[in-house]
């Protein structure tokens, strides 16, 4: 199974994501994107395992199981449906005289 096929099976799983710590979504989409070291495609898989075997809990809340969910989307290349942007601000920068 490739690493697209492992997020979309979390993302279904988690209710789009809805289930999920924010810190594991970004780790989905650096992870899809190929943007992870080593150490972050071990915490992907791990993650993946925990979802997929239902023991899945959001860091600092207490044990829930998480029920499974249909969404459609593909994932083909670097980037994906899921891919997400940030803005972090709407001002123009001030220019010097």
């Amino acid at each position: 199974m490739t690493t697209c096929e492992k997020a979309i099976d979390i993302l279904q799983r988690t209710r789009d994501g809805d289930d999920l710590a924010p810190e594991h979504l970004s780790l989905i989409e650096l992870a899809v994107n190929d943007m992870v070291s080593e150490a972050g495609q071990i915490a992907f898989e791990r993650l993946y395992g925990d979802v997929a075997g239902g023991s899945y809990v959001q860091p600092g809340t207490t044990a829930s199981r998480i029920s499974g969910k249909t969404i459609a989307g593909t994932c083909t290349g670097r980037a994906s449906r899921w891919t997400t942007s940030v803005l972090t601000s709407t001002r123009r920068p001030t220019q010097r005289l």
